[in-house]
């Protein structure tokens, strides 16, 4: 199964590490340049950084180049996509809520990424986009919903 994962956060390190290590084909993408030439490079000194959980380092080092692979670059890795996985930070807003401009922002990245991307075909006739995060029932709603 091919999956992109957005966001290389705690969670979603973690998510596109373990993934990789059961044999799925993973993409993670970041926004941060800077991080994904760190996890690109395989270099411990580089990735500890972005790391914390025990024994991780060590899944991304055996798995990086064959089945984990990370891109700032998301229409150079939606072709095929079984699974998108947002792995998002949602802070909350003064009244509590769920701030989900991180999620928003994704959403239309993705978007853009397949109507931008002549390569786009999906592993089948469609792709799984979900989230990672602590969003409350109901607000993915609105996060995923189309825009014209």
């Amino acid at each position: 199964m091919k999956i992109v994962t957005i966001g290389t956060g705690y969670v979603g390190i973690v998510h596109a590490a373990v993934c990789s290590e059961y044999g799925h084909d993973v993409y993670a993408h970041d926004i941060d340049r800077e991080k994904i030439k760190a996890f690109s490079s395989g270099r411990s000194e580089r990735i500890e950084k972005y790391v914390n959980e025990p024994g991780l380092f060590n899944i991304i080092r055996e798995t990086l180049g064959k089945s984990l692979h990370f891109s700032d670059d998301l229409e150079a890795i939606i072709e095929g996509t079984d699974a998108i996985f947002m792995c998002l930070p949602t802070p909350s807003n003064i009244d509590g809520s769920t701030n989900l401009t991180f999620y928003d922002a994704a959403a239309e990245s993705i978007a853009e990424a397949i109507i931008g991307s002549s390569r786009w075909k999906p592993a089948r006739s469609h792709a799984i986009c979900t989230s990672s995060g602590s969003i409350v029932r109901g607000e993915g709603t609105i996060a995923m919903s189309s825009k014209p």
